[in-house]
C-alpha cells in the first residue's frame, strides 16, 4: 500500500512538456539534462489509471499537475479503490501535493513537501482511512520516475515499473 501511496503522489505531480527548441522524436538518452528539465515546466493532464497493488484495484482519474521554472511543481487527482468488501463512503478520495523537481539524468526526482488527502465522501471511517494515507505518503516523501518519453504534447513516465501517460493541457 505504501508504494501504491508513493505512486498516488507521483501521478498528482505529473509532468509537463514544453520545448525550447524542436526535440520532437528525439530519445530521451539524446537529451541533455538541460533539455528534460526546459520540457518539463507546463500543465499537464494524467491519462486514467488503473493500479493493481495487493489484490486490489485503484483507479487514478481526474489527475493534473503544474511544473513551474523554479523547481516547484502542484497537483491534485482523485483516487477510486475498487473493493466490493469497503464501504462506499471509504472508496474515494482527492489528492492533493506540492514539491521540488529536478531532472538527474533520465531521471525525474521529486521531494514532496506538502501534501492532503480527503475524502470524497465525508464520514468518520473515510477520514480516518484518508489521515491513514496522508501519513503514509508523507513517509516515503522522494520518488523517482524514469522518463521513457517526451513531446510537445505527451510525457510518458514508469515510476517503480508501472507506466503512466499525461497530455499537456
Amino acid at each position: 500500500m505504501k508504494k501504491f501511496m508513493t505512486l498516488a503522489v507521483i501521478a498528482t505531480l505529473a509532468i509537463g512538456v514544453v520545448g525550447v527548441k524542436d526535440t520532437t522524436n528525439v530519445p530521451v538518452s539524446e537529451m541533455t539534462q538541460e533539455q528534460l528539465s526546459n520540457m518539463i515546466i507546463g500543465s499537464w493532464v494524467m491519462d486514467d489509471v488503473t493500479l493493481q497493488e495487493g489484490g486490489i484495484d485503484m483507479k487514478m482519474y481526474d489527475g493534473t499537475a503544474q511544473y513551474n521554472s523554479d523547481g516547484t511543481s502542484s497537483g491534485t487527482a482523485k483516487m477510486s479503490i475498487e473493493v466490493e468488501e469497503m464501504p462506499a463512503d471509504m472508496r474515494g478520495f482527492q489528492i492533493s501535493g506540492t514539491s521540488n523537481w529536478i531532472i538527474e539524468g533520465q531521471n525525474l526526482r521529486e521531494t514532496m513537501f506538502d501534501m492532503s488527502v480527503t475524502p470524497l465522501v465525508k464520514s468518520e471511517g473515510s477520514k480516518q482511512m484518508a489521515a491513514a494515507m496522508q501519513g503514509q505518503m508523507q513517509a516515503a516523501p522522494v520518488t523517482v520516475s524514469k522518463i521513457l518519453s517526451v513531446s510537445k504534447k505527451t510525457l510518458v513516465l514508469q515510476p517503480e515499473g508501472r507506466t503512466l501517460t499525461y497530455t499537456r493541457k
